[in-house]
């Protein structure tokens, strides 16, 4: 019988009733075993002087005792310990108490909260004087056991509460929107305020949370919330932001996932998601400076380094061809000197948007310096080099417009077959600059190609000329006059 009852009182622990209705169900199931009139729970008052009985139970009609705001010093329950009184088995004054309560049986057990006594669960009968044995004392210390347990979980749910409270204000007063996610089973736990009312953020954690499972091979992944998830400690570690881009309201987001237990100690995945648009804006500000011609919109000459690498990397691999064009305007210089720098930019621009327009260089046109350009032709466009490069000659033989007047400007081009000339970048530039200078030496308004063996003497006069120059600078000391 007794292990039966205490079977019962302990799934009254798995209930999530209130705290009252949990107590009273333990003290009616106790009661089968103990058969006593009364049974309470009885509050000790701040100032530690009075108790009054916060919850009482009686089987039938029986009485109540007057167990309500009694000075403390005149209980029989101040102990420390568990407590059993009988009026014919006490102290004078311990008999006269329990008579003004009218009880003949008393068995009183102190109940702790945070190691302070605060309540004391009272046995009694109003009628007789019970033979309480061994057994049924280590019972009523039981269920008073029990019912501390109720005790705490209730303080430690109402702080929770309170704590879950105060979390909430506070991610509600953050831009960022925020999620928490069961690692379990995807159940959503919690959400701030920008979550709920932003869509482009609410969207964004549901597909980001959705692949954030998917990649660690977790099953089942819905709409952000999956369900059966395998779960690895291992893949919750040094997990690094990720950029989100929604097409919908054209925002990027910056997404973090953090794994950590929640108020009650759940396992949960984190996501916190912060727009970076304007971030975003700024670095793709800085990166076009950072690549491209001020003037003319064309890619710089960091960017065609970068990218011609690139292309030929991959034409070595795929064993393809390419070629690389350097264009110099044909006096430039009279356009700025005759009409002045303002005219000379408008034509700059004009013939920047003319490469662009030739089929096949959109997005591989360079400008390298102050009249110079450069065209790198992919491999893909490389068996149409020739008619390229006489597109570009066609378009300089026809007249420029600037502010309604006709201008003309012709170029001298030279051209370097990757990898066949070189396969070094700056080896492959200053090919096709010897190329072209070999034009404006055969007349400009033309282009060469790349000759290894007619540019030797191209190559050697520039060496030359490079080493008057430093002999000068050093003094002369390494010229020798002969009369």
């Amino acid at each position: 019988m007794k292990d039966e009852v205490m079977a019962e009182i302990n799934k009254i622990l798995e209930n999530d009733g209130t705290f009252t209705e949990m107590a009273y169900s333990v003290m009616a199931q106790a009661d089968r075993y103990l058969d006593v009139t009364n049974m309470a729970l009885l509050q000790i008052s701040p100032d530690n002087e009075v108790a009054g009985a916060i919850i009482e139970y009686s089987s039938g009609d029986r009485e109540m005792a007057a167990l309500n705001s009694m000075p403390l010093e005149d209980f029989v329950i101040g102990s420390d310990k568990l407590k059993y009184l009988t009026r014919d088995s006490c102290s004078i004054r311990e008999a006269e108490i329990l008579e003004v309560l009218k009880i003949q049986t008393s068995v009183t057990m102190p109940i702790y909260v945070d190691g302070v006594c605060s309540m004391y669960f009272a046995v009694y009968d109003m009628h007789k004087c019970l033979d309480i044995d061994e057994s049924k004392l280590q019972f009523i210390q039981d269920v008073g056991t029990v019912l501390q347990d109720i005790v705490r979980n209730k303080v430690t749910r109402n702080s929770l509460l309170s704590s879950y409270a105060v979390l909430k204000e506070i991610l509600s007063c953050i831009d960022s929107g925020i999620m928490v996610c069961s690692r379990l089973d995807g159940t959503f736990f919690f959400e701030n305020s920008t979550a709920r009312r932003a869509e482009e953020v609410r969207r964004t954690i549901h597909e980001c949370l959705e692949d954030y499972f998917a990649e660690r091979g977790m099953l089942g992944g819905h709409a952000g919330r999956p369900q059966n998830i395998i779960t690895d400690e291992r893949i919750y570690k040094d997990n690094r932001p990720i950029e989100h881009y929604d097409a919908e309201s054209g925002l990027w987001f910056e997404v973090k996932f953090s794994e950590m237990s929640w108020l009650d100690g759940s396992k949960v995945v984190v996501c916190t998601t912060t727009d970076i648009t304007q971030k975003k804006k700024n670095q793709q500000k800085i990166e076009y400076q950072a690549h491209n011609d001020f003037l003319t919109g064309l890619y710089n000459r960091m960017k065609c380094e970068n990218d011609l690498r690139a292309i030929i990397k991959n034409s070595q691999q795929e064993q393809q061809q390419g070629a690389v064009i350097f264009l110099d305007l044909d006096d430039f210089k009279h356009i700025n000197d005759g009409l002045g720098h303002q005219y000379g930019d408008m034509l700059l621009q004009q013939i920047a948007a003319g490469l662009q327009g030739v089929p096949g260089l959109r997005g591989h046109c360079y400008r390298v310096g102050g009249d110079e350009f450069f065209v790198i032709i992919r491999p893909e466009q490389y068996p149409r080099l020739q008619k390229i490069v006489k597109n570009i000659m066609a378009m300089f033989n026809k007249p420029w417009y600037l502010l309604g007047t006709e201008y003309f400007c012709t170029v001298s081009m030279g051209v370097a077959i990757f990898p066949d000339n070189s396969q070094d970048v700056h080896e492959i530039i200053k090919m096709a600059d010897m190329a072209m200078y070999d034009a404006k030496k055969s007349g400009k308004n033309r282009y060469s190609y790349y000759d290894g063996s007619k540019n030797r003497n191209t190559a050697q006069r520039l060496d030359i000329e490079n080493n008057m120059r430093q002999a000068v600078a050093s003094g002369i000391r390494e010229f020798v006059v002969f009369y």
